[in-house]
């Protein structure tokens, strides 16, 4: 199972530079206007949700085949929700948009936070530097919970915060992209 987790280490690297790059991007952009967050974060939700799937289908996964295809697939579906809903939304009522892609954006990081935290419980006994994965599910469980009880925050906190969580993210899975890769190189010793 080690062998074939390790060998698509640079799915989580990846995974992880999405992830970072929209974080700097909320973080040295924040004025952007509420259409671009709305595209940068489908964006980033479709990437990642595409990934995420990819991930789930590599042969001899199956202890984290399905938490990880629901997590993609939440992914995907959120993508397509911002991408339709809240640009339509962003056109006639501006405010209440901004307030339902927080919602969106709090949503997504709860249920993949939950998904990663499964599929952390189902690899325990797979991999090692699984505490990082599941830190990473606890994080966005936690993050989307304060995005849920800060939504009427300012735009500018709220583009700074969703930026801090998203680059932490990142950091996450370059780490555990990069510890794969050293037992990929490890098993081919």
């Amino acid at each position: 199972m080690s062998i074939v987790i390790s060998k698509y280490w640079w799915v989580f690297t990846l995974r992880g530079l999405i992830a970072m790059a929209f974080g700097l991007a909320a973080l040295l952009w924040p004025t952007l206007t509420l259409y671009e967050i709305i595209l940068l974060f489908g964006f980033f939700t479709l990437l990642d949700g595409g990934l995420t799937i990819f991930a789930s289908l590599l042969k001899g996964n199956d202890k984290a085949r399905w938490p990880q295809l629901f997590e993609g697939g939440f992914g995907l579906a959120v993508c397509v929700i911002v991408l339709v809903y809240a640009n339509m939304g962003s056109l006639f009522w501006p405010q209440v948009a901004a307030i339902t892609l927080v919602y969106h954006i709090a949503a997504w990081a709860i249920l993949t936070g939950l998904f990663k935290t499964i599929t952390t419980i189902r690899l325990r006994k797979e991999i090692e530097g699984k505490w990082a994965l599941g830190l990473c599910g606890a994080v966005s469980i936690l993050a989307g919970a304060i995005l849920i009880f800060r939504a009427g925050a300012g735009v500018l906190a709220t583009a700074w915060f969703i930026g801090i969580f998203a680059i932490v993210l990142g950091i996450f899975f370059m780490f555990i992209g990069l510890k794969l890769r050293r037992l990929r190189s490890d098993l081919n010793q």
